[in-house]
């Protein structure tokens, strides 16, 4: 399951909200999972700093907030975990190492 937990501030100077996905950072446990003191370490100055990492947080306006997300909170639409995908370089394989597809059955034939 997961938590997010949202803070107001009142006397907050900027108009931009910081969402911190800390999803991975947990120690599982049998009943419940449980924040270490090393994620605690790594979640409060991103908060405090209000620091934009990749994979882990980004600052997003209310501009961004109300028109591109129509107000959707939803930290994975801000803060993506997933890692890029390596491209594939094709010009660095041996050409007699690709062959082309047979056609499997009835592939192609006129019925």
């Amino acid at each position: 399951m997961s938590v997010c937990i949202p803070v107001l501030k009142k006397c907050k100077r900027t108009d931009d909200v910081l969402f911190i996905n800390a999803a991975e950072l947990y120690q599982p446990g049998k009943r419940r999972n449980t924040l270490l003191p090393e994620h605690i370490d790594r979640i409060i100055p991103t908060y405090r700093h209000r620091t934009a990492e990749d994979r882990f947080s980004r600052l997003a306006t209310l501009d961004e907030i109300a028109g591109e997300q129509d107000f959707n909170l939803n930290i994975p639409r801000y803060v993506g975990t997933a890692l890029p995908e390596q491209p594939v370089d094709l010009s660095r394989r041996s050409p007699g190492s690709f062959r082309p597809a047979e056609p499997g059955p009835g592939c192609g034939q006129a019925a």
